[in-house]
This record gives C-alpha cells, sequence and structure tokens, in this order.
C-alpha cells in the first residue's frame, strides 16, 4: 500500500467522497485494518434512527429475529445489560455526531430498556446536532451544540416532508 494511504487525514478525505450505498463504505471499512477508522467515521457520522444500535446488539437479546423492518414489532427475550452494549459503545457510539428521529419505529418497552441499560450515560457521547420530528402540526427542528453551550434549536425548517 501506498505510503500516502497511511495518512488519516487523506483516508477520511477519500471516505468522505463515497456516499451511498451504505455498503460501499462498509466495503472500504473491510479493506484493510488502515481503512477501518476513517470509514467507520463515515459510516456512523449520521445515524437517523436507534435501530443500528439495536442492530449491534447480541441476537440473544430478542425474542424473534431482529431486521430493519420488524423493528417495529420486536420483542425483547431479555434486559439489556452494560456488557450487551460494550461493542456498540467502544467501535460507534463516539463517531456519531448528527442523529434525527431516533425514537422512530421503535417500541417503547425496547426504548425504555435501552435507556436504562445506558444508565444516564448518552448513547452518542460526541453528538452536535439533533433532529427532533414535532407533532402533526409542530415543524421540524434541528438543535445543534456548540463547545461550551447547551442545547438550542437551531433551524426550523418547516414541515418534514416524509
Amino acid at each position: 500500500m501506498h505510503q500516502c494511504l497511511l495518512i488519516q487525514e487523506i483516508l477520511q478525505v477519500i471516505c468522505a467522497h463515497i456516499n451511498y450505498p451504505r455498503r460501499d463504505m462498509l466495503a472500504v471499512a473491510l479493506v484493510c485494518r488502515d481503512f477501518f477508522d476513517a470509514s467507520m467515521d463515515q459510516l456512523w457520522y449520521h445515524v437517523s434512527n436507534l435501530i443500528p444500535v439495536l442492530q449491534c446488539l447480541p441476537s440473544d437479546i430478542w425474542r424473534t429475529p431482529l431486521t430493519s423492518r420488524g423493528i417495529g414489532s420486536a420483542v425483547l427475550a431479555r434486559a439489556i445489560t452494560s456488557t450487551d452494549l460494550e461493542r456498540f459503545r467502544t467501535l460507534y457510539a463516539h463517531r456519531v455526531q448528527v442523529s434525527q428521529d431516533t425514537l422512530a419505529r421503535i417500541p417503547a418497552e425496547v426504548y425504555q430498556a435501552l435507556v436504562f441499560a445506558f444508565q444516564g450515560q448518552p448513547i452518542f457521547p460526541n453528538l452536535v446536532e439533533l433532529g427532533s420530528n414535532g407533532l402533526a402540526g409542530f415543524p421540524y427542528y434541528i438543535y445543534k451544540k456548540s463547545p461550551g453551550r447547551p442545547w438550542s434549536p437551531f433551524v426550523t425548517t418547516g414541515h418534514r416532508s416524509t
């Protein structure tokens, strides 16, 4: 491999130009260990909901197999423990900077179990932008966090189209 590809900043620029489909970015991550961090940073930068978090959990947590289409009917077979979250916390959580619609399609009992398992710690510790879909008739809000400042509404973009 050429020496310039060992420079993390160059790998990040390369990965920033690989947009979609996501499977292409995953393929880059699997090329070699040196490509893993830059491609995972790009792949996990924006998380549109909590489904990827749930998919990182061990399969024995679920009473039925978990799929992105069947998440709304997901049923827990046992409690989520902090050990179950270890893979997500160490490999992915710190990479997420933008999230929106985090509660979309997730059953309330699954969300509550997830929050309890995180024990008051943030799910995405480096989050700087959070989109929140309001109730019918309310605008879609984007909240941004600046260093040393609390979360504040940044933009209202009117009603979100689905």
